[in-house]
């Protein structure tokens, strides 16, 4: 695409006109079916399990600010605890 708008005729702009349309249709067509497919979700929450190291990061900060130790170190010592 280009960097600046060109003044006068310009074929590639014509080019990006029908994929620009083409997606804004398809956006538009999934947001008229997602109420409805929302509307018919259902959650089984004892079907639903997070993995124990979806927090590994806060932790991380935590020791950090506790510590003052470099977030790398912090994070090293999260992921061993982790593995056991």
């Amino acid at each position: 695409m280009c960097a600046k708008l060109p003044s006068g005729y310009q074929r590639d702009l014509q080019l990006l006109k029908f994929p620009l349309f083409r997606g804004i249709d398809l956006a538009l067509a999934t947001l008229d079916i997602l109420p409805s497919a929302i509307t018919a979700l259902e959650f089984r929450s004892a079907a639903i399990r997070l993995d124990p190291g979806i927090h590994a990061a806060e932790e991380a900060n935590r020791l950090v600010v506790a510590e003052g130790i470099p977030f790398r170190e912090a994070y090293r010592r999260v992921a061993a605890k982790l593995r056991k």
